[in-house]
């Protein structure tokens, strides 16, 4: 188990982003960014076609913190198989009954120091980690607004959207 200081700062700008994938998901394209850091920290970020953040998620030192637009933020910890090396699409993620408030102020923290991202972004990002909007506090005209992009035909039901947006999360988490 290694012990690291937390340094916000050299944290943060040590993440670059090192790759961008579209993800197909039925008639919806998914943009995913991804940014790493040698000093053992990841940032995703999955993008519907209007460009809206419909999920995010900064692990740092086995620490887990997500947004996404169906739960809203989640903390918890990356627990790895003892028995091989680490491979990150095989890490599982054990998440905490409550969202811990201490890895969020973190997290928000890290945030605020990641120059690879822009001050929109950078903004937008902290905002949900902080705050963050879910389908159950917007309400469904806004929800429908914002996100209805992802879905054809355009009357969909606010439940189907959620259900198609955990399906996807399920399929590429």
């Amino acid at each position: 188990m290694h012990h690291h200081f937390f340094d916000a700062a050299v944290l943060g700008q040590s993440l670059k982003e090192v790759a961008t994938d579209l993800i197909k998901a039925g008639e919806a394209e998914i943009v995913h960014r991804w940014f790493h850091s040698a000093k053992d920290a990841d940032f995703f970020i999955w993008l519907d076609q209007q460009n809206n953040v419909i999920k995010q998620q900064l692990t740092f030192y086995g620490q887990v913190v997500e947004w996404n637009i169906v739960e809203g933020v989640k903390t918890g910890l990356i627990v790895e198989d003892e028995g091989r090396q680490a491979v990150k699409s095989s890490d599982i993620i054990r998440f905490d009954t409550h969202a811990q408030r201490a890895p969020i102020e973190q997290a928000l923290n890290l945030l605020n120091h990641i120059t690879a991202l822009n001050d929109i972004e950078r903004h937008l990002l902290t905002k949900n980690f902080a705050h963050g909007p879910t389908s159950k506090n917007l309400d469904p005209e806004e929800f429908i607004r914002r996100y209805g992009g992802l879905l054809k035909p355009k009357t969909v039901k606010k439940r189907r959207l959620f259900d198609w947006i955990r399906r996807l999360f399920r399929r590429h988490s």
